[in-house]
């Protein structure tokens, strides 16, 4: 049996964490909470190839955004 739909119902504080999921898993963003929050120092990365195409980062005092694809970053 495969398990394809894991929702919080029961468990404690209504949250899962520390949670695996495939790099190819679809992530609904209704289900997402607003705004996604993420502690200091860890890297979010857009984009299909291996890292990403884009880096967003923060790092307890500094923002980073970075293009590390092949195209340009444009603001």
């Amino acid at each position: 049996m495969t398990l394809t739909t894991v929702n919080s119902d029961g468990v404690k504080d209504d949250s899962i964490k520390n949670i695996d999921i495939k790099s190819d898993a679809a992530i609904e963003a209704s289900k997402l909470d607003n705004p996604l929050q993420f502690p200091d120092a860890h890297k979010v990365s857009f984009g299909t190839d291996g890292t990403g195409d884009l880096e967003i980062y923060h790092d307890n005092s500094n923002s980073y955004v970075k293009d590390t694809g092949t195209g340009m970053l444009r603001l």
